[in-house]
């Protein structure tokens, strides 16, 4: 019975420590999508627009989303459409689909940068540049 006990432990502690290795490697970067492969709007496609807000309440801060020509959405179905890449800081937080999505507390001159991307999660460009917003926590 100790055998399987301590097997247990090890193999799933093992398995544990590799999958939080992976995922904070994949969430560390130096630059923000410089590890995502890109999508440029095609000249007779609308060009998406992005814009977000924050929102301070009782439990922290709350992201908010103001788009034209793209519809966050889990339904491949839908073009354009997709998710936001969101990143606090520079670094890589979340995928996000619906709005408004909670933050939690954040310091003052924390940086937030949502950016677009498609069904493939290929990020979308224009013009040589990411469709994103930024805000700062004032």
């Amino acid at each position: 019975m100790t055998y399987k006990i301590v097997s247990f432990f090890i193999i799933f502690g093992t398995a544990g420590l590799m999958l939080y290795g992976h995922t904070a490697n994949s969430h560390f970067i130096s630059h923000l999508t410089e590890n995502h492969s890109h999508r440029a709007v095609e000249a007779e496609e609308p060009v998406p627009e992005l814009i977000i807000r924050l929102e301070e309440t009782e439990g922290g801060y709350l992201l908010h989303e103001e788009t034209e020509h793209f519809r966050f959405t889990r339904d491949e179905a839908v073009t354009p459409g997709g998710h936001g890449h969101l990143y606090v800081n520079g670094e890589r937080e979340a995928r996000v689909y619906a709005f408004p999505y909670a933050l939690g507390e954040l310091d003052p001159g924390t940086e937030i940068t949502l950016v677009l991307a498609d069904h493939e999660h290929r990020i979308l460009t224009t013009g040589g540049y990411d469709i994103s917003s930024n805000a700062t926590i004032k």
